[in-house]
């Protein structure tokens, strides 16, 4: 019995010069009618720092990149992109995207009667 949920980001790796805008690109699937998608970035010197949080209802940022981190979140096609405007130096990290379904299932194994 497979739940099958799972992310995918594209591109895997990127370089860009001070002042370019980036896109990244987070695929997902899941069994759940409303999915929590996250983007977290950690630096190379530095702990996991949250950027946001969407799902079809609400979204909640944190306080990086304010005013530069733009997302587009798409629940038909299951996909959520981030928009970094104007990088900086201290945007160099790496990007990671999550999901977290909203439904609790029981996921038991089956009951065999003779």
């Amino acid at each position: 019995l497979c739940r099958c949920d799972s992310v995918s980001q594209t591109p895997a790796a990127i370089k860009v010069n001070e002042g370019d805008d980036v896109l990244l690109f987070c695929n997902y699937t899941t069994t759940s009618n409303n999915a929590y998608l996250y983007w977290y970035r950690q630096p190379s010197n530095g702990s996991v720092q949250f950027l946001l949080q969407k799902d079809q209802y609400s979204e909640k940022t944190g306080n990086f990149l304010l005013g530069r981190l733009f997302w587009n979140f798409d629940p038909v096609n299951r996909t959520i992109k981030l928009n970094v405007l104007s990088t900086e130096l201290t945007d160099s990290a790496v990007y990671y995207c999550a999901l977290r379904p909203t439904e609790n299932e029981n996921w038991a194994d089956p009951v065999q009667k003779l």
